[in-house]
């Protein structure tokens, strides 16, 4: 009897060393590499998990991809891990929804795929400096999640690591991480504040995508790559500063980032993703450095908000729909530089009045969207193009535009002091840009103009000499009294001033305000000006104007 006994032991220790599943207990375990590792537990509440099994060490914890505590386990609500364990395997605890607290020790160097995934309890972690790996969607959809402090130890985070931790609202990212990967922080849509350390040199493909609540980021120097939607529907986000170390914004970067006010590209990027900003409905400016060579597939898409943008000379291509429905941008030009421009690159962009263009697309400019009243073109190889000694532009009348003889002929008080009419566009040069972007031209812009030409802060332009123009203490010698001129209906117009008295020839008050219509002014002429004529050169005292009115 003991012999068969002996042996009926014997046969039942071989058969569930083949299996390599053996009970201990709560605790359902197999040995490999010397050590112990958990598979299965009945335990439940307050779990303690033991360092020995059978005289093996516990050194892994999981290890059949399948949870220790079965799927969906609710009697589970804290678990100690003791110091023997080095690793935290795949979904070692996925599902336990009743979890609320979990103890690392500083033995563990990985937390597993999906290891605490779906534990809605969980309301915090301590991560221990010992972790060098979380592996991906470990932490994924721990809803209740506070905050997580990823130590410096951490080297890689895996990708969607923490994605859809909804309640996660602050996450502190170590130094030893190289790269934040594709999803890590998704979904996390009350994250506030991040830190990322100048050790990432990359922020991979909808890393912070859907994080709603995320108002500004500080990317740092160390980062080269900005991955495709990277920071998607940040829908909190009002703005950000990206690095000059950045060569790569990728497609839908920031789309529907619908607070985004301003950014700032740096130079060094050389190129702007497709639908890169689609959707950015504040976006109101964007700076294009020199670096950049393409502007990608609606890039700009429905950024109702954005008045104005420079496309420097280095771009080449504007991609199909990379303006579609800006329907404040007001005018744009393209530099000569560009020499492919997408269908509908500019549909439906309703304010849009000035569209200047190479004239190579003078056959093709109905393809991107526009009309004949929004489209001019010019010629850059024209020798007169922008020397300003001889025409502004080589056919002044196509593009509503003074020949240089005309701008100096009639400079002087037009319609009211310094004020120009332009022909054919019907554009003020004092009142709206010659061009729209002045500075290509030596010009002011509109705002400029009103604030220093008449007021007499600044010079009209940086070398009136060179440019043969009045400098403002010219123009101040000039003025006459406060003659304006008021456009009315039918072509005619108002000429309003006042009738002023003193009795010292120093302080002078108003004796009566008056008005004259004009109505033959000549219609076919571009301008016309007030002048005052002296009857005597060397006026008596007794007949200034003065005296008892």
């Amino acid at each position: 009897m003991r012999n068969l006994t002996l042996s009926a032991l014997i046969l039942a220790s071989a058969f569930q060393t083949a299996l390599g599943q053996i009970v201990e207990g709560q605790w359902t375990y197999i040995v490999e590499n010397g050590g112990a590792t958990i598979t299965d537990s009945t335990a439940t509440g307050d779990v303690t998990i033991p360092s020995l099994l059978g005289g093996y060490a516990v050194k892994k914890v999981g290890g059949v991809w399948y949870p220790i505590f079965g799927g969906y386990n609710t009697s589970v609500t804290s678990v100690t891990i003791p110091n023997s364990v080095s690793s935290i395997e795949s979904f070692a605890f996925f599902e336990c929804t009743a979890l609320a607290s979990v103890t690392i020790p500083n033995s563990v160097t990985v937390i597993g795929m999906g290891a605490f995934a779906d534990c809605t309890g969980l309301t915090s972690i301590t991560i221990p400096n010992s972790v060098t790996n979380i592996m991906s969607f470990a932490f994924n959809g721990c809803s209740s999640l506070a905050s997580v402090i990823i130590p410096n130890s951490v080297t890689d985070i895996g990708m969607n690591a923490f994605t859809v931790c909804t309640g996660l609202t602050n996450v502190v990212i170590g130094s030893g991480v190289t790269s934040i990967q594709r999803g890590v922080f998704a979904g996390c849509s009350s994250l506030a504040s991040v830190i990322i350390p100048n050790s990432v040199t990359d922020i991979g493909a909808i890393a912070f995508a859907g994080c709603s609540s995320l108002a500004s980021v500080i990317i740092p120097n160390s980062v080269t790559d900005i991955e495709m939607g990277a920071f998607e529907s940040c829908t909190g986000l009002t703005s950000i500063i990206i690095p000059n170390s950045v060569t790569s914004i990728g497609i839908r970067a920031f789309a529907f980032c619908s607070s985004l006010t301003s950014i700032t590209i740096p130079n060094g990027v050389t190129g702007i993703g497709d639908q890169a900003f689609y959707n950015c409905t504040s976006l109101a400016s964007i700076t294009i450095p020199n670096s950049a060579t393409a502007i990608g597939n609606s890039a700009f898409y429905n950024c109702t908000s954005l008045a104005s943008i420079t496309i420097p000379n280095s771009v080449t291509s504007i991609e199909g729909g990379a303006f579609n429905q800006c329907t404040s941008l007001a005018s744009i030009t393209i530099p000569n530089s560009v020499t492919d421009i997408g269908n509908y690159a500019f549909y439906n962009c309703t304010s849009l009045v000035n569209v200047f263009l190479p004239a190579r697309f003078a056959n093709t400019y109905q393809d991107f969207g526009l009309t004949a009243s929004q489209v001019f073109f010019y010629d850059a190889t024209s020798p007169s193009y922008l020397d300003g000694q001889q025409s502004v532009i080589a056919d002044p009348n196509t593009y509503g535009l003074y020949t240089r003889t005309q701008y100096d002929d009639n400079f002087d008080f037009a319609f009211g002091l310094g004020e120009k009419i332009g022909k054919d566009l019907g554009k003020a040069i004092g009142r709206a840009e010659v061009r729209s972007d002045p500075s290509l031209y030596s010009l002011y812009t509109a705002s400029q103009y009103t604030d220093n030409y008449a007021a007499g802060q600044q010079n009209v332009i940086s070398n009136p000499n060179t440019h043969n123009l009045y400098t403002t203490s010219q123009i101040q010698n000039m003025a006459v009294g406060d003659l304006v001129l008021t456009k009315n209906g039918g072509g005619t117009f108002t000429l309003n001033y006042d009738i002023e008295k003193s009795e010292d020839l120093q302080s002078w008050t108003t004796y009566a305000p008056l008005s004259l219509t004009l109505t033959n002014l000549p219609p076919d002429k571009a301008f016309v000006r007030m002048k005052v004529i002296n009857s005597s050169p060397n006026p008596p005292p007794s007949t200034a104007i003065g005296g008892n009115l």
